[in-house]
């Protein structure tokens, strides 16, 4: 799929209060590995600030060996509340027997497997739609309808379980997946956030729409 006409849309994850609301939403410019981000925007005085962020979005940083071969990553970032999370943002598995995990940096026992382990080694650059400040945008029913119609054989679809119910009832958070939605539904969830977007007050939007997001 063209990046030309990809959009990523991000909602908050299972919380106590049920609630679900769309946090940030972005058109793709640019599709990297955490690598190459981490050396184009380090040379780019646009997100300069970013960088320098304790609790950056670009978390990873590439680590060489002394031929400068690239061997792994180490986290540079709090962005993750738990410590090992950030390991999925790249590798499958926590436990993969081919990395080994010391000091927050994650290494490749073989580099040239690279392919085949950091199978989730991938960022995006977007340009901004939406981004919530301690606000998202309500799960209602013009967004609701497009959950459902994109996923037919779901059951149990609602405002919380948009992604529909596991086998034993709680609702499906799609952790470490996605929902793929094309053509006209997807043309009208773009729309539609775009609208909501905007309708929100002059000075929140304007402090939301300020440089990319991730």
């Amino acid at each position: 799929m063209s990046s030309e006409n990809l959009y990523v849309i991000g909602v908050n994850g299972s919380n106590a209060e049920k609630k679900r609301k769309i946090i940030w939403a972005g058109k793709v410019l640019k599709i990297l590995t955490f690598e190459r981000a981490y050396h184009c925007f380090s040379l780019d005085r646009r997100f300069e600030e970013m960088m320098q962020r304790q609790d950056s979005p670009l978390h990873l940083e590439p680590i060489y060996d002394s031929r400068k071969t690239f061997i792994g990553y180490r986290l540079c970032s709090t962005e993750h509340e738990k410590n090992d999370e950030w390991i999925l943002d790249v590798a499958k598995k926590k436990n993969d027997p081919n990395i080994e995990i010391k000091n927050e940096s994650l290494i490749l026992r073989n580099p040239s497997k690279r392919k085949e382990i950091f199978l989730r080694d991938c960022c995006f650059l977007c340009e901004n739609i939406f981004f919530a400040r301690g606000k998202g945008i309500d799960i209602e029913a013009d967004i609701l309808n497009i959950f459902k119609m994109a996923q037919p054989n779901k059951r149990g679809i609602d405002n919380y379980a948009i992604f529909g119910l596991r086998k034993n009832g709680s609702a499906n958070g799609l952790t470490g997946n996605y929902l793929e939605i094309s053509g006209t539904m997807a043309k009208e969830m773009i729309a539609t956030v775009t609208k909501k977007a905007k309708n929100w007050p002059k000075g929140i939007r304007r402090a939301l729409f300020r440089g990319k997001c991730r």
